[in-house]
């Protein structure tokens, strides 16, 4: 069986959800720790970071062509909106160049 992409989906009550998500992954934390966290959680969870609170969704895809992302963060993504909302493929996915 192919291995599934996983991709958290990050966005926050105040401006600064996904930074104070990034901001949280310290002391060996990862994406996939939260992607765990997420997942037994029912596929989600909200947390705090500094004052921010930000919440994460788990995703699962069979596939997302790497060319697909690169569009994206190039052509749609807004460096100052992804402040808040953004997403993260995670390295231990099939997809290469992961994000988080």
């Amino acid at each position: 069986m192919s291995k599934k992409v996983k991709v958290l989906y990050v966005n926050g009550d105040d401006d600064f959800g996904a930074l104070s998500f990034e901001s949280s992954l310290i002391d060996g934390k990862t994406g996939l720790d939260a992607w765990n966290k997420a997942m037994a959680s029912g596929g989600s969870y909200s947390d705090e970071w500094d004052g921010n609170t930000f919440n994460v969704e788990a995703l699962e895809f069979d596939s997302i062509d790497p060319r697909f992302i690169s569009f994206l963060e190039k052509n749609i993504l807004d460096y100052d909106a992804c402040k808040d909302t953004n997403f993260y493929v995670l390295p231990d996915s099939e997809a290469p160049d992961a994000k988080a």
